[in-house]
């Protein structure tokens, strides 16, 4: 399923923008029975509120959770950690979480910690 589909079709969760309007993004939305984050454009600290907003969903989740990342860049270390704090909170409540990711440098950092990305 593409971020495409995924957008037209969520209900969006409080705190999610409305809409993609800017070059970046997160939001987090529900969609046939499984939580949907979605990360576009180059992800940094400055998007602290929306990372927090988007975390807040996952860690209220007992659905399993799918990141769509193909077009994200994690221009920063903060940006990398929080799909770090997203695998480890998903981990610690059992709900499987779904990445696809485009950045092959993140894929293998992830990788590196010990992560398995499961497409």
């Amino acid at each position: 399923m593409s971020s495409k589909n995924v957008q037209s079709t969520c209900t969006l969760l409080p705190g999610s923008p409305s809409h993609i309007n800017t070059s970046s993004e997160l939001r987090a939305c529900i969609h046939d029975g499984a939580l949907h984050v979605e990360l576009h454009g180059a992800i940094n600290e400055s998007m602290r509120d929306q990372a927090s907003a988007v975390f807040a969903a996952v860690m209220q989740s007992t659905i399993p959770v799918y990141v769509h990342a193909q077009d994200a860049v994690f221009a920063d270390k903060s940006s990398r950690a929080f799909l770090v704090q997203l695998f480890a909170a998903c981990d610690m409540a059992h709900i499987p979480l779904h990445l696809e990711l485009g950045d092959s440098h993140t894929k293998a950092v992830l990788t590196d910690l010990g992560f398995a990305i499961v497409a």
